[in-house]
């Protein structure tokens, strides 16, 4: 996904938190304390994969495809028949990711080894086209986030806390209480941290969506509690700066 489809992305799941009370109550069940957000490392996280409309659960290997038959066969035809999805069916071949009594997802692939996806409803006894186009696998609904060292706090060797500053691409997490998942590796010499950010927002009652928006260049604090000292080991896998998207 390119830097403006993300911030098209995360904009569009900016969630208003609400002020006062319930939000300061959202925020402390959180882990925050002031300006700073607390969480305990992982050894391992895997985020959920997607390719466009296919999806797959966090550590689960992708599913074998399976060959068209009839039923999903008339699916393609009807993408054929779409003007827009005329020249997917023409490159891709296309085999049946999943299926259920409402829902048909299709993935495909051209002789490049590029992919397709394209997703149908059932309309009466038929399956209708309701979106489609490029794919590949990667990280769905989780991104990985620059970060750096926060320098308002010394590295205490002794400690098992590190403090970071870590890019919060469009306010997603400061703005809407998102999930972050820090990642710690532990080796002889070195500890080395992943921050991993969800656009999807946690769940909450009543109207979810507030004003579609991206700042930029927003930063959030993390108090990352580790389950060893850092004992002189380097801390491994920051950015010369915690702004922008990784990959940029």
């Amino acid at each position: 996904m390119n830097q403006v489809a993300r911030w098209l992305v995360a904009g569009a799941l900016l969630v208003s938190c609400g002020a006062g009370t319930s939000n300061e109550t959202a925020l402390a069940e959180l882990g925050w304390a002031g300006d700073v957000l607390t969480v305990a490392a992982v050894a391992d996280f895997t985020p959920p994969q997607a390719c466009g409309s296919a999806k797959v659960p966090g550590g689960q290997p992708i599913p074998a495809l399976a060959a068209l038959d009839d039923d999903a066969t008339q699916a393609v035809t009807a993408l054929g028949e779409h003007v827009e999805g005329a020249p997917f069916v023409a490159r891709y071949e296309y085999e049946i990711f999943s299926r259920t009594a409402t829902e048909l997802i299709l993935l495909g692939s051209d002789d490049d080894g590029r992919r397709s996806s394209a997703e149908f409803r059932r309309v009466g006894e038929a399956w209708k086209p309701k979106g489609w186009g490029t794919c590949e696998w990667g990280a769905d609904r989780f991104e990985l986030a620059k970060w750096v060292i926060d320098e308002r706090v010394d590295v205490d060797g002794d400690s098992q806390v590190l403090h970071l500053v870590a890019a919060d691409n469009c306010g997603v997490v400061t703005d809407a209480g998102h999930e972050v998942v820090v990642v710690a590796d532990y080796g002889e010499d070195t500890i080395e941290i992943a921050v991993w950010e969800a656009l999807d927002p946690p769940p909450n009652e009543g109207d979810q969506f507030g004003e579609l928006g991206c700042p930029l260049d927003q930063t959030v604090f993390l108090a990352v509690v580790l389950t060893e000292p850092i004992d002189g080991r380097a801390i491994i896998g920051a950015y010369d700066s915690p702004y922008g998207f990784v990959g940029d």
